[in-house]
């Protein structure tokens, strides 16, 4: 038995929300009983006791979005198919859902595929991540697997922001000479075999820092925006690289124009080969 959730919901209009989850139990033929007991279940579980006589028109779209995973989960699936069912709900909504889905899942035990281009959405969410382009997986791992070393730009740029800096890189007694574009080269641990040739230097916003001393980058401040928990910056490097940077809050000092050195955290850099 596979449940389907669709992304616009596709709920039965002329329907009201008890109709609507116990559709699938009408279909199984279940017994009246069983039914009527399945639903109260239900519309406990997703808060829609007091909804239950109404129709799909006077819902909100969290409500519909509830009733649509009640009706999906009635005749207990042992796989539920999500396709982008947050999509049309505003931020806060997304949040609050998505950890009622999580919560749900791990208390019910039902496996979950759930499509989405939310890489918030695709992290939290899930326990194996698959990134899809043109119709082909590319990597597949644990969320932390995949977001902390991607083996494709495509990946490295669709999970999070990410600073892809060409490179070239050398090999010497198990080190490595990184020579970044628009940088200064710097030595780094040899841990995945790395062979000689070229590469992409991905580095992830979180884990530049600005630095007085020695630095592997230096740059221009051309955006600064404050987001409350911290600064978005841009630095331009080389006449067509800017670095992307997100600093805490408590980083003072900062204003357009003004110069800054950058370098990246201990062991937080990853390489890409440029074929990948």
């Amino acid at each position: 038995r596979i449940g389907f959730v669709f992304q616009d919901y596709a709920l039965f209009p002329h329907l009201t929300v008890t109709g609507n989850i116990e559709y699938g139990l009408r279909v199984k033929r279940l017994p009246g009983s069983q039914r009527s007991a399945r639903v109260k279940e239900l519309l406990a579980l997703f808060e829609l006791e007091e909804l239950r006589k109404r129709s799909i028109q006077e819902l909100s779209g969290g409500e519909r979005q509830r009733v649509a995973l009640a009706r999906a989960l009635a005749p207990e699936p042992f796989l539920l198919l999500l396709d982008e069912p947050f999509s049309a709900l505003d931020y806060g909504l997304r949040r609050r859902l998505r950890r009622e889905l999580r919560d749900l899942q791990e208390r019910l035990g039902f496996t979950t595929i759930f499509v989405t281009h939310q890489q918030e959405e695709a992290l939290s969410l899930s326990e194996r991540l698959a990134v899809m382009n043109n119709g082909r997986i590319i990597q597949m791992g644990t969320a932390v697997e995949v977001y902390n070393n991607p083996a494709h730009p495509f990946v490295a740029k669709f999970l999070g922001d990410a600073n892809l800096i060409p490179c070239h890189v050398e090999t010497t007694a198990g080190k490595l000479t990184i020579n970044p574009q628009a940088g200064h080269s710097f030595l780094h641990p040899a841990t995945r075999g790395e062979e000689p040739g070229t590469y992409l230097l991905m580095i992830r916003p979180e884990d530049l820092v600005i630095t007085s001393g020695e630095a592997i980058f230096e740059g221009q401040l051309i955006t600064l925006e404050y987001l409350g928990y911290g600064y978005y910056l841009e630095v331009k490097i080389a006449k067509e690289l800017v670095l992307k940077i997100n600093v805490s809050k408590e980083q003072q000092g900062l204003h357009k124009g003004q110069f800054l050195k950058l370098t990246p955290k201990k062991g937080k850099i990853k390489l890409i080969p440029i074929n990948s």
